[in-house]
């Protein structure tokens, strides 16, 4: 029998577990559903999860009060606009009253009183 060299470089060792451990570890372990909560590739991703989950209710939050926002903004107009229309008609009868007063008060003077009997009607027969 030849003699064979079975002797391995020490070098070559490190290459094979470099080449093993150069593939991405968490993609097997994740594949492969094995990977343990102990993990540090588990821990590792931990912060970015509470900050994404953190963003997302502040999206929620923010749209939720947008809406109600909105909700209050549209109840509001509409109470301005009946408002506007109350203190039309108000202002209507106020300068309406206001005219009549003066006019009363101007003829007292005169002596000349408003008439308190219903108006008589006069008809004449041909």
């Amino acid at each position: 029998m030849p003699a064979v060299n079975r002797y391995v470089r020490p070098d070559e060792k490190e290459a094979k577990k470099k080449k093993k451990s150069k593939r991405p570890s968490w993609l097997g372990k994740v594949s492969g559903f094995k990977m343990k909560l102990g993990d540090d590739v588990a821990l590792r991703y931990v912060p970015y999860v509470i900050f994404v989950t953190f963003l997302g209710l502040i999206y929620i939050a923010n749209n939720h009060g947008a809406e109600k926002l909105a909700g209050k903004i549209t109840k509001l107009e509409r109470e301005v606009k009946q408002l506007q229309m109350e203190y039309g008609t108000l202002k209507y009868e106020f300068m309406n009253k206001h005219n009549k007063a003066q006019i009363e008060s101007k003829m007292r003077k005169v002596g000349l009183y408003p008439n308190d009997k219903p108006i008589i009607k006069v008809v004449v027969n041909e």
